[in-house]
């Protein structure tokens, strides 16, 4: 006897709908057994590839303890506060990023990221604070110390005034730093920059001497000129003569040489 081809069909979608409903039911059955695991264990994973060790996974662990009501441990995974642990390591200074997720055999990870500095700054009243890739300030770590440029000068701003940077002075610190950053030439020399009382940016090489920038404003031009001039001039002549070379004349460089006492 011969089957009609729409009862084929038929029977086909009938075997078909009983299978989802299976697999659904499972499916919900698995997923209340792991939202009922408890959690055997927080794993910290830090992000260390840029050298930064303002926060290790002790830090964080110690964090989530003291902030948090109840212990993690043994807890059902279904109770786990993530996005609550998520805002507590952010209130760490030095953390950037935070991910907080659970796996299928009840651990907790969480995995963060450290705030990446740019320039350390001094202010007028000596207190030191990092200034970071996104224009935040975050303090000066106790035991860590990243090599990065120092600014100093003419600078009021404390630490305490806001989150992200707000002077003028710091603005165009942190425009010209950034520029300088695009340059793996400029990004190896660049260790000191100072801002005068005029507004005017000088900037202290690794190879010596000091660089008249002038305000933070045709920066490619400027910076290309002083490109031109080390890498070319430079054969006629050596960067150790000069004490000071200017840039803030236009298509010219002026070079000031060192004094014999220098």
């Amino acid at each position: 006897m011969r089957v009609p081809v729409k009862m084929i069909r038929l029977l086909r979608g009938v075997a078909l709908a009983a299978l989802t409903v299976c697999l659904l039911a499972l499916t919900g059955r698995q997923v209340k057994k792991q939202d009922d695991m408890p959690c055997n264990a927080v794993l910290v994973g830090i992000d260390t590839d840029n050298g930064m060790a303002f926060i290790d996974s002790a830090d964080v662990l110690k964090l989530l303890e003291n902030t948090l009501a109840d212990s993690l441990l043994n807890r059902p995974l279904h109770s786990i506060p993530v996005a609550e642990m998520e805002a507590v390591v952010l209130s760490s200074p030095y953390a950037d990023q935070a991910d907080v997720y659970l796996d299928a055999v009840g651990n907790i990870h969480v995995d963060v990221v450290q705030k990446q500095p740019v320039a350390r700054i001094i202010n007028k009243n000596g207190v030191h604070y990092y200034m970071d890739e996104k224009a935040n300030k975050f303090p000066v770590h106790p035991t860590f110390t990243c090599r990065v440029p120092v600014v100093t000068g003419n600078i009021s701003e404390s630490l305490s005034e806001g989150d992200t940077i707000q002077s003028a002075e710091l603005k165009n610190a942190y425009e010209i730093i950034m520029y300088m950053n695009t340059s793996d030439l400029w990004k190896a020399q660049l260790e000191q920059l100072q801002v005068r009382g005029d507004g005017v940016f000088e900037f202290v090489p690794k190879i010596g001497g000091t660089v008249v920038l002038g305000k933070a404003e045709d920066l490619e031009s400027k910076l290309d000129k002083l490109e031109l001039f080390y890498r070319e001039g430079l054969n006629y002549t050596d960067w150790d003569r000069y004490s000071r070379i200017d840039l803030t004349y236009r298509d010219q460089i002026v070079c000031t040489k060192k004094q014999a006492w220098e």
